[in-house]
């Protein structure tokens, strides 16, 4: 067959795709691990690479694992989950150093990935699609398409919620609820979506496409007669077809529409919309580190910018003299609020708006010593990154979940700062995603 070859695998991409080469053309490969030999076929060429479709594994690596979940080559969830869990780390070591050299143009110390004990079971987030073939499915997405995978089991999201589907499809088939359908625009339930905390209180939120959900009182009482742990059901109303999971709309069912958490001796609220971090056990340490780097003095006044529910920012206070809090999403901001007041803590101020401006109002008023940052995938914004150089902050600590963004922003920065050292934490196991903790410090003119 001429679009058949074989060949060795040389490198695993960002994507978590084996990188195979036919005379020096790039052929990108799910499911094949480095120095392993393999034969592909090739299924789309385009200019300058070329993706193929993994056929056989002749020469097997020393380090491939046979994956725990029968849904591992459908899922596109863990696309890691076939290679030795310290040779991940590794991986992704070598993603975070080998990006920011050829996007960032930065060469400096990249330590060793923080890892985790038990990497398995470890997400308090999981939005879980549903669908209908001829029975109610739920899952998660095959990779790069909306079709549902049903799943017997996820083995990175926490063990009760895959009982609490199987209920949920049951009650769905009792109260004759409807799924929606992509395609004929039909039907309700698009999501549910399942939150918790450390002690295992959940809330779970229906994602429906109509601004009811039917049967709902029969449906809250079943289930919390079920799962005594659950503390809170939302109705998330989403019209928009788009790949968002959660609508603007919140209506509380039962419960006071919040989970709390306790981290680090603060306590925290937690909604449907707000952000925290995924894997509770993985954040001590990814914000432990972020506030080491920071090295607040007791005189230091700190920015945290993208600040979320304010997680950071009073672990800053315990150290500082005063933060500043900057979050652009309300809901966030609200319960910022809520938890600066539940934990009695008094030097910190909370603003909610774009990043990009705030910081600017603020480093007018006060001197700033270090700044924290933790922005979204798509990373800060120009002017933001502008504002930063025009300052007079001496210690930047930029947390990402994205190391092109990272890279890109880091080249940005370089004109003025020095990056003295990242940190990579294995916030996703099994995953391609990695997190980063990155040390920064004024250029000495």
């Amino acid at each position: 067959m001429e679009n058949v070859f074989t060949s060795k695998c040389i490198d695993i991409d960002y994507e978590g795709n084996g990188v195979c080469k036919i005379d020096g053309f790039p052929v990108f490969v799910p499911g094949c691990l480095t120095d392993e030999l393999v034969r592909f076929e090739i299924v789309k060429k385009n200019k300058n690479f070329a993706n193929g479709k993994l056929l056989e594994i002749l020469e097997p690596s020393p380090f491939r694992a046979v994956s725990k979940c029968s849904n591992y080559e459908k899922c596109g969830g863990c696309s890691l989950m076939n290679l030795e869990y310290s040779k991940q780390l590794e991986y992704k070591k070598h993603i975070v150093s080998d990006t920011l050299k050829r996007i960032g143009k930065i060469d400096t110390v990249i330590n060793d990935c923080i890892g985790m004990d038990n990497p398995y079971y470890y997400r308090n987030n999981v939005q879980v699609p549903f669908s209908y073939n001829g029975k109610i499915i739920a899952g998660f997405y095959e990779s790069k398409t909306h079709n549902v995978v049903d799943s017997s089991e996820c083995f990175i999201s926490n063990q009760l919620v895959k009982k609490m589907i199987d209920y949920i499809k049951q009650l769905f088939i009792r109260y004759r609820i409807t799924i929606y359908n992509e395609s004929n625009k039909k039907g309700s339930i698009k999501h549910v979506v399942f939150r918790n905390n450390m002690k295992q209180d959940f809330m779970v939120i229906f994602v429906t496409k109509t601004p009811y959900l039917n049967h709902e009182k029969e449906i809250c009482e079943d289930l919390i007669k079920r799962f005594k742990n659950v503390k809170s059901i939302v109705h998330n109303i989403n019209e928009e077809d788009t790949s968002v999971v959660l609508g603007r709309s919140n209506r509380i069912i039962y419960g006071d529409g919040i989970i709390l958490d306790v981290f680090e001796g603060n306590r925290f609220e937690i909604g449907p919309n707000t952000f925290y971090q995924v894997n509770s056990m993985q954040m001590k340490k990814l914000y432990n580190k972020a506030i080491s780097y920071a090295n607040i003095s007791s005189d230091d006044v700190i920015i945290d910018a993208y600040c979320g529910i304010g997680t950071i920012s009073l672990l800053a206070a315990k150290q500082a003299k005063k933060v500043y809090g900057i979050e652009i999403v309300k809901e966030s901001i609200e319960n910022a609020n809520k938890n600066k007041i539940a934990n009695n803590v008094s030097n910190v101020e909370f603003y909610c708006g774009p990043a990009e401006k705030l910081i600017y109002d603020i480093i007018k008023k006060d001197h700033i010593d270090a700044l924290i940052v933790d922005p979204p995938r798509k990373g800060c914004e120009l002017s933001f990154l502008d504002c930063v150089l025009n300052s007079n902050i001496k210690r930047i600590v930029y947390v990402s979940c994205n190391v092109r963004t990272l890279s890109r922003d880091l080249n940005y920065l370089s004109k003025k700062y020095d990056v003295i050292e990242v940190t990579p934490v294995d916030m996703f196991p099994h995953t391609v995603h990695v997190e980063s903790v990155v040390l920064l410090t004024k250029v000495q003119n």
